[in-house]
This record gives C-alpha cells, sequence and structure tokens, in this order.
C-alpha cells in the first residue's frame, strides 16, 4: 500500500481518446465535456482530477503502482514498456518528495500483448523499480483506486468530498432547522479558516516572507486545495481590511441562482477565520454579492470586528 504525496503532477493521457470516449459510451463517470467547459469558465488552465473511479464499458481495465528511485526518464521508460505492449495510459498520477518517487496509473489491457503479472515482472527488473504492486477488478469496465491509502495531503491525512455534497449538508440543515440557524457553518468555516492559516504560517515559514506574501499565498492555496476559487482584490494589513472574490465555492457553485440572497456562511466564516490568524486580530467577512443568488461571484468585505 502506498500513501498518496503531496507532492504530484496530474498527468491526464490521451486526453482525445476520453473526449472520443465520453460521446461513444454515452458518457464517461468524468464527464470530461462538462469538465472542459467548467474550467474554461473559470479562466483556469486545467483542473486536477484523482484518481478515484474510471468508468469505460467494455474494456478491461487495472491498476498500477510503482515506486522507483528518483531519475531523469523514468517515466519515459515506463511509458514506452506500456507502449511495446499496447497498453493504453488512460490515467497517471506521479507523485516525488526528491528523493523516491511513485506512480499510480490506470491502463487499460483490452488489447495488450503481454498479460498482468507479465507486464508487473517487466518493470519490477527495471533498474530503477524499488517496488511494484498491481490490481485489475472482479469487473470489466470500472478501475478504481484499492491500492492507495491514505490519502495525504502535505503529510496530512485528508479525504475527498464533492461540491454537491458539501453543498447539500448545508442546504438539509437550513430546510431542517431555518435559514438563520445557518450561521453556525459560519462559525465552523472561521475555525477551519483560522487552523489553515497557522498550516500556511507553518509551510512558509522557511522563506521568511512579507505578511502581505503568505496572505496572498494562502488564498492561492485556497484554490490548490480545491475549497473555492478566489481573488484577492484589495488588502489593507494595517486597517484589517480586504475584498475577496470568489469564482467558483464547494458551498456556492452547487446552488447557483438559487437563493434570494448571499447564503455563503461556511466560505464566508473561514476567509474571516484565515486573515485573521494572519493579521493577527479578530475580523468579520460580509458578503455583499453571492453566485447563490445570482451573482456572477461571491463578493466579501473583511473588516475588524466592533468591539462591544
Amino acid at each position: 500500500m502506498f500513501d498518496r504525496s503531496v507532492f504530484y503532477f496530474i498527468l491526464l493521457a490521451n486526453t482525445n481518446s476520453m473526449w472520443r470516449l465520453n460521446h461513444s459510451v454515452g458518457g464517461n463517470v468524468f464527464k470530461v465535456c462538462e469538465l472542459y467547459c467548467v474550467v474554461n469558465c473559470l479562466n483556469c488552465r486545467g483542473f486536477k482530477d484523482l484518481p478515484v473511479v474510471f468508468v469505460m464499458p467494455g474494456r478491461r481495465l487495472a491498476e498500477v503502482v510503482v515506486e522507483t528511485k528518483e531519475a531523469i526518464g523514468i517515466l519515459a521508460s515506463i511509458s514506452r514498456i506500456m507502449s511495446e505492449n499496447r497498453i493504453n495510459i488512460v490515467y497517471l498520477l506521479l507523485s516525488t518528495d526528491g528523493f523516491k518517487a511513485r506512480f499510480l496509473f490506470f491502463i487499460d489491457i483490452t488489447d495488450s500483448r503481454v498479460g498482468l503479472d507479465e507486464l508487473k515482472e517487466i518493470i519490477r527488473q527495471q533498474p530503477y523499480t524499488i517496488s511494484i504492486d498491481v490490481w485489475k477488478p472482479p469487473i470489466n469496465g470500472i478501475v478504481y483506486d484499492a491500492l492507495c491509502f491514505p490519502t495525504m495531503v502535505h503529510g496530512f491525512q485528508s479525504f475527498i468530498i464533492r461540491y454537491e455534497t458539501f453543498s447539500s449538508i448545508i442546504e438539509e440543515f437550513r430546510r431542517r432547522a431555518g435559514d438563520e440557524a445557518t450561521a453556525l457553518f459560519y462559525h465552523l468555516g472561521y475555525y477551519s479558516g483560522y487552523t489553515y492559516a497557522e498550516y500556511v504560517r507553518k509551510q512558509l515559514e522557511p522563506l521568511n516572507l512579507p505578511l502581505a506574501d503568505i496572505i496572498r499565498i494562502a488564498f492561492d492555496l485556497d484554490r490548490s486545495f480545491g475549497d473555492f476559487n478566489p481573488e484577492l482584490v484589495w488588502l489593507n494589513i494595517d486597517g484589517g481590511e480586504a475584498t475577496v472574490r470568489v469564482y467558483d465555492s464547494c458551498e456556492a457553485t452547487p446552488i447557483r441562482g438559487r437563493m434570494k440572497k448571499p447564503s455563503c456562511q461556511y466560505v464566508r466564516g473561514e476567509i474571516a477565520g484565515t486573515l485573521s490568524r494572519l493579521i493577527g486580530r479578530e475580523l468579520i467577512a460580509i458578503e455583499e454579492k453571492c453566485i447563490a443568488a445570482g451573482d456572477k461571484y461571491c463578493e466579501f468585505h473583511v473588516k475588524p470586528r466592533k468591539q462591544s
């Protein structure tokens, strides 16, 4: 079993083949076309698509995890082995810590010239290979990650939650407890942002950066972690003020245009908590615009909390 390291690069192999497959089989589980549209609407250059499950009806799929010594040309070597044996790489996750590299492949072995055990032996014999593990799902047409646990993010055990799942939790709470009760999620978000800011400061401490740079990186990392896609529009550290725009979020995007007023309690709290910890004074965030209320983006104004 292998841990997934945070130092990863996502390589989505054979994108054109996946695009054609999406149409020919009536829709891949990843819905490549829809993801492409979402990404372009957000003006992002790409998306991270973690290897959880991949569906290709009528194909024989498998998972291969290889741990190797860190060296130039290993990816090319493994890819060449796959290509020479008519094995199609449909997904690849590569992680490295500078000393060792880990490759997680989803492969299509339908037309392979060698069996899975033989492929394992070929790669095992390479001078760079430390270990290799292979797995074939019990059902054809599907492959999912069965070899890697836990999921790690920069050394911290983590889990994946879908935007729709997270948003539906808040919406169900709103339905049962009333709109005002969802303020609880503001406090949950505040604590989440506060502890997240401590994590960011610790990670950046060796760089001895100015506070303004730490704050900007903290919001950039929110995008990297997938919480939301923010833009730090304006920042006044001495006054404890800021304006943050969010173009996509786990809270608002799934209910786009369905609310009558700004409704991002969790994200609002997370922004306030992050800036409170980094700036060193208690701040609040007020949402002026909201995707859930039909705006193009959510906009939050951060300011000091009035002392009672």
